[in-house]
């Protein structure tokens, strides 16, 4: 095996550049349909061709400390919860560091992935030029997959939610609370970007609240005082909603901090089809049910250590898991990547990932044991959380609410 596509140049593309350079496989060629390194890191207008999910204020939510690639660490007078500036600063001189650039085509997006004929030892990637117009054909011995989960937002069923006459947005559309001068907005979501966007508003709206399904473990101290927590909505009016309390509020707008589906269009000779209002398009579905990648877009299936195509470990995705700390996270998905592609991991030796929804949820406890398996697959004692993390990571809390003071 000697060729690897790699689909996205963001931080998980650049690391497996990197660790693919480093493990001598001789064509590594990363396809990026936009004109830049760095993926949901990079600063769009919700008009761009490829616009991202961030907007104008946001800062990480982890210490940089504990955020780094492993050989990489950031600046030492970076702020401990950097901006998006920085981080997008910090992947560009990843970058640079390692020459990660020339291995990257930018303004090319991969159209379709699929087997070179019946024999299945090699993969056609179609790929379209954006600035040509053209389209060509590439052929592959193994795949990566890093396009990320942040492109297809998910917004929920709720009743008569056409009848409100406000403003309504998905967060990735979000940008600048400046929008939203003088007006009362309903953030709806509990996960980090609801209660990030939802204290981000606070700084020139009338009033904010932040609708979310329970009140949970201790996420009451990360919202802010001045947000007012409400349940979730039963029914949008023209003006407002009702909620499932019975109480009514009126507002001007809507914010839905929903999360995202995973989808991969460009492998639906894989199951990886596009997703419709009725979850996947069976027309694009494999013949085989059990291979299907993706079917309403909750969660990814038929996979080997939350990475590997289950039919065929020549396809590894990178960064699949949430409620992590994503660049150790590539970091070591992308060693053990090299590892099975190089023949040195047996497939035997990989575990099947649930098909629960839930399977991809990580957390720090999930995602340290989840490393320590991997670094014993492919060989190597490594100390994965010392006294200095555990504090830290302790600390976060605390930390984040001084930053944000």
């Amino acid at each position: 095996m000697n060729s690897v596509a790699i689909v996205g140049a963001g931080a998980a593309g650049l690391a497996a550049i990197k660790y693919l350079k480093e493990a001598n496989f001789e064509t590594i060629t990363c396809f990026e349909q936009s004109n830049q390194i760095g993926g949901t890191w990079n600063y769009t207008s919700t008009t761009d061709s490829y616009p991202t999910a961030m907007y104008k204020n946001l800062h990480t939510n982890i210490p940089h400390e504990l955020m780094a690639f492993p050989d990489f660490p950031f600046p030492k007078d970076t702020e401990i919860f950097p901006a998006h500036t920085l981080v997008k600063e910090y992947l560009e001189n990843y970058a640079e560091k390692f020459s990660l650039r020339p291995h990257v085509k930018f303004n090319t997006k991969i159209q379709n992935i699929e087997y070179t004929n019946h024999t299945q030892k090699k993969f056609n990637v179609q790929t379209y030029d954006i600035n040509t117009g053209t389209t060509s054909t590439s052929n592959f011995d193994a795949i990566v997959v890093a396009n990320g989960h942040y492109t297809k937002p998910f917004i929920p069923t709720i009743k008569n939610s056409k009848s409100f006459k406000g403003s309504v947005i998905h967060s990735h559309e979000y940008r600048d609370p400046k929008v939203y001068s003088g007006q009362r907005v309903l953030v709806i979501g509990g996960g980090s970007s609801g209660i990030d966007v939802s204290k981000d508003l606070l700084k020139t709206t009338k009033s904010v609240w932040l609708s979310v399904k329970a009140v949970k473990g201790d996420i009451g101290e990360d919202i802010h005082k001045d947000v007012t927590l409400v349940p979730i909505v039963t029914e949008f009016l023209e003006g407002g909603a009702v909620f499932e309390s019975g109480a009514v509020v009126k507002f001007d707008a809507v914010v839905f901090a929903t999360g995202y589906h995973y989808e991969f269009p460009f492998l639906r000779k894989f199951g990886g089809c596009l997703l419709n209002e009725n979850g996947c398009d069976s027309d694009l579905m494999i013949e085989y049910e059990d291979g299907r990648l993706v079917t309403d877009g909750d969660t990814v299936h038929a996979l080997l250590n939350y990475q590997f195509y289950q039919f065929d470990t020549r396809i590894s995705f990178i960064g699949l898991p949430l409620k992590i700390c994503p660049f150790p996270l590539f970091a070591v998905q992308c060693r053990l990547m090299c590892s099975v592609f190089k023949g040195l991991v047996r497939e035997s030796e990989l575990e099947k990932t649930g098909d629960d929804p839930n399977a991809l949820l990580f957390g720090y406890e999930k995602q340290y044991a989840y490393f320590e398996k991997v670094y014993k697959l492919i060989g190597e004692v490594v100390v994965v959380v010392d006294e200095a993390r555990i504090s830290l990571r302790k600390q976060v809390k605390l930390l984040r609410s001084i930053h944000q003071s």
